[in-house]
């Protein structure tokens, strides 16, 4: 059994209340409201992280949030795909 504590990608304290921080935040900020969020913190993590004690942390925290954004602008991508493809067979 894997008991090893992830401080980056899924921090006890990022669970409290039932709902993991980042569905509570994409759901009251909307998509591109929380891409902009990832990118702020992209910057946050990426220029604080030489001046801290534990800069690889930050760096992942870093590298966190913008596969987030990739994770987001994949799915946008394979959507605009799909209804592209529907009006294309509708059209037909």
């Amino acid at each position: 059994m894997n008991t090893h504590k992830d401080d980056v990608n899924s921090p006890d304290h990022y669970t409290h209340g039932g709902i993991e921080t980042r569905d509570y935040l994409l759901a009251k900020l909307g998509r591109e409201g929380y891409v902009s969020y990832c990118y702020g913190n992209v910057l946050k993590y990426g220029s604080r992280a030489p001046f801290k004690g534990s800069e690889t942390k930050d760096l992942r925290k870093m590298v966190w949030y913008a596969l987030d954004i990739i994770k987001i602008r994949e799915e946008d991508d394979l959507r605009i795909v799909h209804n592209q493809n529907k009006e294309r067979q509708a059209a037909s």
